[in-house]
């Protein structure tokens, strides 16, 4: 499946909207990918010189999802959580896509 995006840099509410991701559940993804010892460029996050906000490479997100939630080994009851929410984000999002373009 290919996502196509409008563009490809997403600002976080505009990202959080794409997705359809609550603001808590994608925080919590970063506080836990921080307590890792991860760096959460590897995300997409990015800020430009001179801006206060932060900034996401889109597909680079969408791949960080696939590969850290949705394939993700469960081990607590969280990932769990967590994988099934990746999974509807990315289902419902790669439906609306598929709508677009038809």
């Amino acid at each position: 499946m290919i996502l196509k995006f409008k563009k490809e840099i997403y600002r976080t509410v505009e990202l959080l909207k794409e997705f359809g991701i609550s603001k808590a559940t994608f925080f919590r993804w970063q506080s836990k990918w921080r307590a890792e010892g991860r760096d959460v460029s590897e995300m997409g996050k990015f800020h430009l010189k001179g801006s206060v906000r932060t900034y996401w490479l889109v597909r680079k997100f969408a791949a960080w999802l696939l590969a850290h939630k949705v394939k993700e080994k469960i081990v607590f009851e969280e990932d769990v959580k967590d994988m099934r929410e990746a999974n509807r984000v990315l289902l419902n999002l790669g439906d609306k896509k598929y709508e677009e373009e038809n």
